[in-house]
């Protein structure tokens, strides 16, 4: 009886040690998974990390060739302006722009300073005005601007570009002067969310615009005729200081010959 006693105290206390070393090995294997799982989950950060830092490059099309043609590039300083939806100056986006563009060294500034070399819109010709707005549209699009202020804005150039005072006197500067003031004007009122359908020419501001680039041409040639007339009455007013020299010049070489000198002359040669 006393030996049955002993040997299930020691079956119990058998059961016991292996109930511990059981759970030790639970615990290790838990403690392993733990670990495995967060070196699985450090190695993803890493990866994630890694992904995050490189670049975003597009898709590659095997069965496209290089373009044969190149579109020239505006500045930076006009791109970051349409990334920003701001009213920029079609110069930018001229021949003359995008030769000033490469010309220049980009930077990290240069995306916020205006170049020393733009033109306000109303100092285009009409070659100008004609490039700088075809891929001023161009880069609209690029830069996901929506797509009714892209098609309204292609609707109020071509209104602009068909318009019938490209055959009248000055009409092409009245057309590239209405359309500096009224787009900015509408990057203005769109900022106020108040903007409005620029495509719709208004008549009377554009003839407006005509009859002040008239007078104004008109007053530009009466003044260059004053000026004409005022130099041209000093110049009569004003004495002549080589009258005298001109007078002593006028007199014939023969008058002012000594008495004798042509006899003299003859007889040498005689």
């Amino acid at each position: 009886m006393a030996w049955t006693a002993r040997g299930l105290k020691n079956a119990q206390w058998a059961a016991q040690l292996e109930a511990s070393r059981l759970a030790d090995d639970e615990r290790l294997l838990q403690d392993a998974s733990a670990r495995r799982q967060a070196d699985d989950a450090a190695a993803e950060e890493a990866r994630l990390a890694r992904e995050r830092k490189r670049p975003r490059l597009g898709k590659i099309h095997l069965d496209r060739d290089t373009p044969s043609y190149l579109p020239p590039r505006p500045c930076a300083y006009a791109l970051h302006k349409l990334e920003k939806g701001e009213y920029v100056e079609l110069w930018y986006f001229t021949l003359e722009g995008c030769a000033a563009a490469a010309n220049e060294c980009s930077t990290a500034q240069e995306a916020h300073r205006a170049s020393r070399h733009v033109l306000p819109d109303e100092k285009l010709t009409w070659d100008q005005y004609c490039i700088g707005k075809s891929d001023f549209q161009l880069a609209i699009s690029a830069a996901d601007w929506p797509a009714t202020h892209v098609a309204m804005l292609e609707a109020f150039f071509y209104t602009l570009s068909r318009h019938p005072f490209t055959r009248r006197p000055r009409g092409k500067d009245a057309l590239i002067t209405y359309q500096a003031r009224v787009r900015r004007h509408w990057h203005e009122q769109l900022a106020r969310d108040e903007g409005y359908n620029i495509s719709k020419i208004n008549l009377g501001l554009l003839n407006g615009i005509l009859r002040e680039l008239l007078s104004s041409a008109q007053e530009e040639r009466i003044s260059r005729c004053d000026c004409i007339l005022a130099s041209v009455d000093r110049l009569h007013r004003s004495p002549r200081r080589d009258a005298p020299a001109r007078a002593g010049r006028s007199a014939s070489p023969t008058a002012r010959r000594p008495p004798g000198q042509d006899l003299r002359s003859t007889r040498d040669y005689m």
